[in-house]
């Protein structure tokens, strides 16, 4: 799904207010948490996480992520799609950095979590097509995400077999030049990812 909306500038404000936040509860020696992941979303991306989590109370967590995934690149230019559809298929791999807020439920040997991450993505990118006079920039993205995990604790054991789903979204700005037309866009895109992991502790 894609819709128009208007994007976050400022791409180091927001990584810099993730590391303030993390560094600030890691000071307080909590109890931390790694969650490590491999998902795919409905675009059919793939992508790998890692979260480092630390308990700020018996039923909240705070933590810091990172995240390679793949994402399909220039599927909103009207533009690309008209001179060359094979270059409208084409997919680049973008890291991603963001905060990790956790809302934890337990009950005897299974444990849900409700999380928020907000960040960004690298997501810069250029593209020309010179047959056609054609220029491409996005800028970097704001990230976001939405979702539900579920481990269950294992006897003498550390590692833990983990399961989430995510709903993400990723807004950014779009620079087109065809022709000496001109066009600017604020897009964002939502995807659904189901991710299968282990954590530790």
């Amino acid at each position: 799904m894609q819709i128009q909306t208007v994007a976050t500038t400022n791409f180091k404000k927001r990584i810099f207010l993730v590391l303030s936040l993390f560094f600030v509860f890691n000071n307080s020696h909590a109890q931390s948490h790694f969650f490590a992941e491999v998902g795919i979303n409905t675009e059919s991306n793939a992508a790998v996480s890692g979260i480092y989590s630390l308990d700020v109370s018996k039923k909240w967590g705070l933590g810091i992520g990172a995240t390679l995934q793949r994402y399909s690149t220039f599927v909103n230019s009207n533009f690309i799609k008209i001179v060359s559809p094979n270059v409208y298929d084409e997919h680049i791999w973008r890291p991603s950095f963001y905060a990790d807020v956790r809302r934890k439920y337990d009950h005897r040997k299974n444990e849900i979590n409700w999380f928020l991450d907000f960040g960004g993505v690298l997501y810069q990118n250029s593209y020309s097509y010179p047959i056609y006079n054609y220029t491409d920039n996005i800028g970097n993205a704001w990230y976001e995400s939405i979702g539900i995990g579920y481990y269950r604790k294992l006897k003498k054991s550390r590692i833990r077999p983990y399961i989430s789903l995510r709903l993400q979204n990723i807004l950014y700005t779009q620079k087109e030049e065809l022709d000496f037309q001109r066009r600017e866009s604020f897009i964002g895109e939502f995807y659904f990812m189901l991710a299968i992991g282990v954590k530790f502790p």
